[in-house]
């Protein structure tokens, strides 16, 4: 097993794509964007069951969820069926998924018809 401390932001994706499963043992995530980018990539991987994680993981559908300690994520991690069928479909779930929701182009998309509804006559909000 090897842990990495850092990696450039361009180099991120090569990393992703090395690893066999990613883990992300999180208290607590806003939107963790390191979890958006491995299911991007196509991952099987384990994540805390934490606000702003269980928000986008569906257990057994796009990734795994488990508890905090060090037990659980052990034998999530253990517990993962690790065959091509289904890694090819929870890796498709997490791609479609950060696809559909977090794809720059969605997201622009989203705010554009956000600010569209808004009425900005005479500079009211």
């Amino acid at each position: 097993m090897t842990l990495f401390d850092r990696a450039d932001n361009r180099d991120l994706a090569l990393y992703y794509n090395a690893a066999k499963i990613f883990i992300i043992p999180s208290i607590y995530e806003s939107n963790p964007k390191t979890l958006l980018e491995a299911m991007f990539c196509r991952y099987a991987f384990a994540a805390t069951d934490e606000n702003g994680i269980n928000n986008i993981i569906q257990h057994k559908v796009n990734g795994y969820l488990c508890d905090i300690d060090s037990d659980s994520i052990k034998q999530t991690i253990t517990n993962i069926p690790y065959n091509k069928t289904f890694e090819n479909c929870i890796g498709k779930n997490g791609r479609k998924f950060t696809s559909e929701n977090y794809a720059l182009r969605n997201l622009l998309n989203k705010k554009v018809k956000l600010y569209n509804c808004l009425n900005f006559k005479n500079n009211k909000i």
